[in-house]
């Protein structure tokens, strides 16, 4: 998992890996760290690894009330071709976003 962060006092982003704190095949949890006050989460990233890349009950509760963009890519296992979805999470409202796959994936290889 990890978040890409605006700070808006500079207008940069940044990467952040998110430290996990239990992950199996089915499941992860992972520390969610406080942003500070000039800090903005703008996308909440991650994996369903061999799994299909759908959002699942578990994510429309992690997501309800929050504003960002939501994705997690799946379908990562040998042989698969990999999935991507993503939808904007607008306090409890899910709009889902659309996008070629080649434009995510056509360019660069994921590592499994």
């Amino acid at each position: 998992s990890a978040w890409i962060i605006l700070d808006t006092e500079t207008s940069k982003f940044r990467y952040l890996m998110l430290q996990e704190i239990v992950a199996t095949g089915d499941y992860l949890k992972v520390h969610h760290p406080a942003l500070a006050d000039n800090e903005i989460l703008v996308i909440d990233l991650h994996s369903h690894g061999y799994h299909h890349a759908e959002f699942s009950p578990l994510d429309d509760l992690d997501d309800c009330g929050q504003y960002k963009i939501s994705g997690v890519i799946g379908s990562l296992g040998a042989g698969q071709t990999e999935s991507a979805s993503f939808r904007l999470c607008v306090g409890g409202l899910f709009i889902p976003l659309s996008f070629n796959p080649e434009q995510l994936f056509g360019t660069f290889k994921l590592a499994a």
